[in-house]
């Protein structure tokens, strides 16, 4: 950042404002880690346009921006792989704990859907069978 009383300085935090209102509009605040992410873009203006070691502190900051990034980047990558209602389902799954080896895939979903009907149909012909023998 250049020196805080400059023009240089005055651009940078302008365009600043700018990439952070335009994260806004692709993220989702509800979310937990856009969440996160949105409030630490928000306090960054202020927080590096009065400090005299913008640089060091932010380095410290980037690991954790970055990370959150990376997370809400998967997740965004998922939510397409899978569509929103497998997406939905998952997430679910990891709210009330789940392990993540019970997620559904598509194929999954597929197999699950195949093994139910095959189920259901045995179980409908065993119980005709037995009305059958029961006349």
């Amino acid at each position: 950042m250049p020196d805080k009383g400059s023009e240089d300085a005055y651009r940078a935090k302008v365009a600043l404002h700018e990439v952070i209102h335009q994260a806004k509009l692709y993220l989702n605040e509800t979310e937990g880690p856009s969440g996160k992410l949105l409030t630490m873009m928000q306090d960054l203006p202020d927080k590096y346009t009065n400090n005299s070691h913008t640089a060091r502190t932010y380095q410290t900051e980037k690991p954790i921006i970055s990370s959150l990034m990376q997370e809400i980047l998967k997740q965004e990558w998922n939510r397409v792989r899978d569509g929103e209602i497998l997406w939905s389902i998952n997430n679910f799954f990891l709210f009330i704990g789940l392990p993540s080896w019970f997620n559904l895939s598509r194929i999954r979903l597929f197999w699950l859907i195949v093994f139910s009907i095959a189920a259901w149909a045995v179980l409908k012909l065993s119980i005709y069978n037995l009305i059958g023998q029961a006349q």
